[in-house]
């Protein structure tokens, strides 16, 4: 029976999930039962219907059944099933997927996520997921679904008659170049040869082939990897997964034989593009998986699966946490880390977090090498030691196969991991080490021109000069010292081999200098003065060639890092953000050391990355110094894991963050959940005849009002109500008064013009002094015009009004010449009135003729007056502004080259500091 469809196309009868409903223990699982197709001919059976319906099994002893692995695809779901009867919206991808898939002959029973789970239910998504495992391993075989056939692929996939284990021998023969002796080898060896006798196309192919998006999806890696046996299916051809490992190393064969033969330019991208591949590493961890089962080998753990396939690697996912959770399955040390998916949370960053704590309390604290900055926008609220795992992460300068136990630095000696209890999740308390401060840094390594390369190799002469006039006894031997010259920018690791490095032997000294020499001479105008130098100069970079480029190819692990000195003299190579003033430091259980950033008080700190620090390589420091603890936290100088999440009704982003004590002082009404543990307050459904707007409204009014008559308790209120401020980011219009606002943590907006005029002497700023009988700041200088910005109004007619009110400027040359000119943004925490205030404050410039001066018009301003760039910064330097007009006038410096690199060293922090990102939603979600 197909679904009736009303006259839009619309389907009248929609599925629904209420029968079977699931049990929420994980105990069963749903499978499709894909009924056969109708029709006489193939492109009628093709065309016909899909019909299936939806059958409950137990997990634990579930009837047979295979899973479908494959790519949801970007689209909406525009296609339909029918399920017994009535509709169910599926995607493109997948309705071409089971097109493909069903049988003319008989019913296919198959589990696909998309269908057997409701994508709806964020519960019912959270308990199936937690056993994906179960249902991959429990599966008779998984298809892999690469997509209709394209690009060679069904040529190439044409090899289903070699899959049986007398033939697998064979095959390995084959890729060692034997002779096959019967008509099936010799056609798979024409497949290897192929790629010499007509490498580009088949390349191509091949390719074309590892970019079907199932190869960049994370969720494939444990599907394969999990189930006992799996074939790929690309339109109609079909391959075992063995058979497709083994045209890898096929492929992988014939790209080293071509190679060797040092084909063209153009020949040889291809080459390095037809390597760059998930299959082998997707193929990889199957086959580790399986070894792991039968108990042949230790299997990979979720850092050693997360450093595969996220550095230098894209792996993509819908859902950010899927980057972690779609791995676990196959991770070996899943069960003792504890990390369950939660798909109840809207903000990913809780996820990270734990899986991060998780990883390092099993004794991986070289996790945090792959914390890198910046981190991605929707990840920025992370932890700075919380690495964001998104495609592409840079490989550690220590980075050997996670195979190889023998690693070269023991920086911390034969200490273990040390964690200390701290207030919230997100605060890592870690013993180690303090080695020193960092005096000095130069620019990054990034590689470039012969004259990029020497310039970096004489700043970090530089600093090894410096170093030498330091008397602190660093080393046990002075020659040892002097070594720092040429091991530190390689990190002091060589090459030994395809994945293995070792400890930089005394010929690196030799081609240090050579390659000093190549690069002078390179460097040199015409390579000398007359044809005789050009010649003797050409022969000696001849000769310095193999020694230079060894010692490059061991530069290059370091490029992106930047050399400095500490104040007793130690060398290294440092993270790219890192500055004068972090510290090296060494924790307990670490392998190289790693840099931190001090915060305000010098208690907390901020990860800032991983470092080479020549001397203290092999465990020195631990015998130096003595054992402390560090607590690292978010790049801000306060953390918000510590503060309740404020929530409304459906919506799991924060909209505003409250400081603990507060939660427990103010009176929450029965329109509130207030949960403890998981630290969120949130605002209760609304009844379903309800408008929510005017019920969030309502609850938080009800609230509001008990805070303004306990004047008492919340002295910042005054016992007043005022204006209401809109509430960033809801869905819909939900207001709070102004005065109380920010003990609920609320985004607050608002916006500030400086008026300015240009006269003979220079810029001169038109700055207001506020009344003395205000509640907030009496007396304080302040931008021009500013004023916060109402909830039914736009940062623009805030401008206006608040001009004509504050200043008595003319309306009509307001709106005419002030400019919006960008904002400002922060967050701001006061522990003695409980309260958080993310802001942003809308920015705009007014220039105005010397004959237009402002004047007060209500009882807020005192007075104005005209000063000087000087006269402002001296004011600012003696805290007579507000505080919030300090970044508005920085920020006005700045475009208005006021401030620039060449007059300020803190020029790039002030710049990165003026827009902070925001912890809380800034806009409705898309479709509100």
């Amino acid at each position: 029976m197909v679904p009736r469809h009303d006259h839009d196309g619309r389907p009248s009868v929609i599925f629904s999930y209420d029968d079977p409903v699931l049990p929420l223990d994980g105990s069963h699982i749903r499978i499709l039962q894909l009924f056969r197709s109708g029709g006489d001919t193939a492109e009628l059976q093709y065309a016909s219907p899909l019909r299936c319906s939806l059958i409950e099994t137990p997990i634990a002893s579930p009837r047979p059944f295979k899973a479908l692995s494959y790519t949801w695809g970007i689209g909406d779901r525009t296609h339909w099933i029918d399920v017994a009867g009535a509709a169910l919206a599926i995607t493109a991808s997948l309705d071409t997927a089971l097109r493909h898939i069903r049988s003319e002959e008989q019913d296919v029973m198959i589990w696909i996520d998309q269908i057997c789970i409701n994508q709806t239910d964020a519960i019912e998504k959270t308990t199936q997921v937690q056993i994906m495992e179960k249902i991959y391993s429990k599966a008779d075989q998984v298809i892999v679904w690469l997509g209709p056939s394209a690009d060679g692929s069904a040529r190439d996939l044409d090899i289903e008659s070699y899959y049986n284990k007398e033939k697998l021998s064979l095959l390995q023969s084959m890729l060692q170049d034997l002779k096959p002796s019967d008509e099936v080898g010799r056609n798979f060896k024409a497949l290897v040869d192929r790629a010499s006798l007509a490498f580009q196309p088949l390349l191509q192919a091949m390719i074309a082939w590892n970019k079907r998006s199932w190869f960049q999806r994370v969720w494939t890696i444990q599907e394969v990897g999990l189930c006992r046996e799996a074939v790929f299916r690309c339109g109609s051809k079909i391959i075992t997964v063995e058979l497709v490992a083994l045209a890898c190393h096929a492929f992988d064969s014939s790209i080293a034989r071509l190679s060797h033969n040092l084909p063209e330019p153009e020949t040889l991208q291809i080459l390095a593009a037809a390597q760059q591949r998930n299959s082998a590493h997707i193929l990889g961890s199957r086959r580790r998986r399986q070894r792991f089962n039968q108990g042949l080998e230790e299997g990979e753990t979720l850092l050693a699966l997360l450093k595969k396939f996220f550095t230098e690697r894209t792996s993509l996912v819908t859902y950010i946490p899927d980057r972690i959770y779609g791995l676990l399955g196959l991770a070996v040390d899943a069960g003792r880390l504890g990390i369950v998916p939660d798909y109840t949370d809207d903000d990913p960053c809780p996820s990270f977090t734990a899986a991060a704590r998780a990883i390092i309390e099993s004794g991986e604290v070289e996790l945090l090498s792959y914390s890198q900055f910046p981190k991605e926008r929707a990840l920025e609220r992370l932890p700075s030691w919380v690495p964001d795992w998104r495609p592409m992460l840079q490989k550690p300068f220590n980075h050997i196969h996670d195979r190889v136990d023998d690693h070269q630095f023991t920086s911390g000696g034969e200490t273990t991991v040390t964690l200390v209890p701290t207030e919230s999740i997100s605060i890592l308390g870690i013993r180690g080490y303090i080695v020193d401060t960092i005096e000095q840094v130069t620019s990054k390594w990034n590689g470039g021109d012969f004259q990029d390369r020497l310039s970096n190799f004489r700043d970090a002469q530089q600093l090894y000069e410096l170093a030498m006039t330091k008397e602190d006894p660093i080393y046990d031997d002075p020659q040892r010292r002097a070594e720092a010259l040429w091991r530190v920018p390689i990190g002091d690791l060589y090459d030994a081999g395809d994945i293995f490095s070792c400890r930089a032997p005394s010929a690196a000294k030799f081609h240090y200098d050579r390659c000093i020499a190549l690069l002078e001479i390179a460097v040199t105008d015409d390579f000398g003065a007359d044809a005789e130098e050009q010649m003797a100069n050409y022969a000696k970079m001849r000769h310095f060639q193999k020694p230079y480029s060894t010692y490059q190819s061991a530069v290059s692990g370091l490029l992106g890092m930047r050399p400095f000195v500490t104040r007793s003299g130690f060398l290294g190579m440092c993270a790219g953000g890192t500055t004068e003033g972090d510290i090296v430091v060494v924790f307990c259980g670490s392998r190289i050391p790693h840099i931190l950033r001090p915060l305000q008080g010098g208690e907390r700190f901020s990860f800032v990355g991983e470092a080479y620090c020549d001397g203290i390589m092999d465990g020195e420091i631990v015998q130096r110094r003595p054992e402390t603890t560090f607590l690292i936290v978010v790049s801000l100088d306060f953390d918000f894991g510590s503060l309740y999440k404020l929530l409304l009704p459906g919506d799991g982003r924060p909209h505003g963050f409250i400081v603990p004590v507060t939660v427990s002082r103010l009176p929450w009404t029965g329109d509130f959940v207030v949960n403890h543990e998981r630290r969120f307050v949130q605002v209760k459904d609304a009844p379903s005849d309800a408008d929510p707007s005017t019920w969030c409204n309502r609850a938080f009014q009800a609230v509001v009002d008990a805070i303004v008559a306990d004047a008492d308790t919340f002295k910042s209120v005054h016992g007043r109500h005022s204006e209401p401020f809109r509430v960033m980011g809801a869905d819909y219009p939900v207001s709070i008064e102004r005065f109380p606002a920010p003990l609920f943590g609320i985004g607050s907006r608002g916006a500030h013009m400086t008026g300015y005029v240009r006269t003979v002497e220079g810029l001169k700023i038109w700055v207001p002094r506020r009344s003395r009988h205000l509640f907030t700041y009496p007396g304080m200088l302040d931008t021009t015009v500013a004023g916060g910005v109402k909830a039914a109004d736009e940062p623009w007619d805030c401008i206006v009004a608040e001009a004509g009110e504050e200043a008595s400027l003319p309306i009509d040359y307001v709106q005419e010449h002030a400019q919006a000119v960008g904002a400002v943004t922060y967050v701001h925490k006061n522990d003695v009135k409980g309260a958080v205030f993310p802001t942003v404050l809308y920015v705009y410039d007014l220039e105005m003729p010397e004959t237009m001066v402002p004047k007060p018009m209500d009882d807020e301003v005192e007075q104005f007056l005209l000063m000087s760039v000087e006269e402002v910064t001296e004011a600012m330097l003696r805290k007579e502004f507000k505080a919030n007009c300090v970044p508005v006038m920085l920020d006005f410096y700045v475009r208005h080259g006021i401030l620039t690199a060449a007059n300020s060293t803190e020029y790039l922090d002030i710049l990165t500091r003026l827009r902070r990102p925001l912890p809380i939603a800034t806009s409705p979600r898309a479709g509100n």
